[in-house]
């Protein structure tokens, strides 16, 4: 089986505390929790080999038990506004390592990226794989995107221009 070959870890970060969206790992998105979709999409993956979910909040932890991810609990020293994803990667791997797992490849997730497919993952494990790369990431092209910022005559665009308004097919074209 390909997994066995690339060995492909799947360790997914969701610290519990987020300011913006209180609960936002755990929060529900079109009835499951938010976090379950990335659960799910990794466990369909024919490249993955275990699903790690790396977090400092017990219901996330639980939740993700409940989903089929192994768990890790992350101390707060890495986890508060201000940790790296670097550092609850390394501390993940570390502990995998302590373990004794064989990793040869770590795929991370973006819990809050949850309309991505299995065949998302596996398309870019297939590139990975035949490219013999050391990393990959995945992006997307987004043209109609703008930013507003506020000051004291209100809130304006930075990139947008209401007076030459292209319309929505106008930014396909340009693709």
């Amino acid at each position: 089986m390909v997994n066995q070959v690339l060995n492909l870890h799947c360790v997914i970060l969701a610290r519990g505390g987020s300011k913006s969206i209180p609960g936002k790992n755990t929060i529900d998105f079109l009835g499951k929790p938010l976090i379950a979709w990335t659960i799910e999409q990794c466990r369909s993956s024919e490249y993955v080999s275990d699903i790690w979910v790396s977090s400092n909040d017990s219901l996330i932890l639980s939740i993700a038990s409940k989903y089929g991810a192994k768990t890790i609990e992350r101390p707060d020293s890495i986890s508060g506004d201000l940790a790296t994803s670097e550092s609850g990667w390394l501390h993940a791997i570390t502990h995998l390592i302590d373990r004794g797992e064989k990793i040869n490849a770590v795929l991370a997730p973006q819990v809050t990226s949850p309309l991505r497919e299995t065949s998302d993952i596996d398309n870019a494990a297939e590139k990975f794989l035949k490219g013999s790369y050391d990393s990959m990431f995945s992006a997307s092209l987004a043209d109609d995107l703008f930013f507003w910022e506020e000051s004291l005559e209100g809130v304006n665009s930075i990139n947008y221009d209401y007076k030459n308004r292209k319309r929505r097919q106008d930014f396909k074209k340009q693709s």
